[in-house]
């Protein structure tokens, strides 16, 4: 059963990765993309990778894991409330490709 978790996890992770590279792409211009990329990926996966295990390792050590997932499903429901809210709000045109590119 972790086995097979674990292959789900590496196929969203595919997907977060190719999707984040889009996103970030559409909110840069086309001579700030490499250090947009760059800035992101140090962010998500560097900074973010040590203080989300040192805060949640506190956290789970003073409250509990259920308490933390909870916390985490209200952070998670809140951005999504917010993506939505700011996405129909959002004038901003959309660059109009005639291909996909993925990276």
């Amino acid at each position: 059963m972790v086995l097979a978790s674990r292959l789900l996890d590496g196929i969203a992770y595919a997907f977060f990765a190719s999707a984040s590279v889009e996103m970030v792409k559409s909110y840069s211009k086309d001579e700030t993309q490499a250090t947009f990329q760059t800035v992101f990926a140090a962010i998500t996966t560097g900074l973010g990778g040590i203080i989300g295990g040192a805060f949640g390792g506190i956290f789970i050590d003073h409250m509990g894991a259920p308490s933390l997932y909870f916390i985490l499903f209200v952070l998670c429901l809140t951005a999504a409330i917010l993506f939505i809210i700011s996405n129909k709000m959002s004038n901003r045109p959309t660059k109009k490709r005639t291909s996909l590119h993925i990276f």
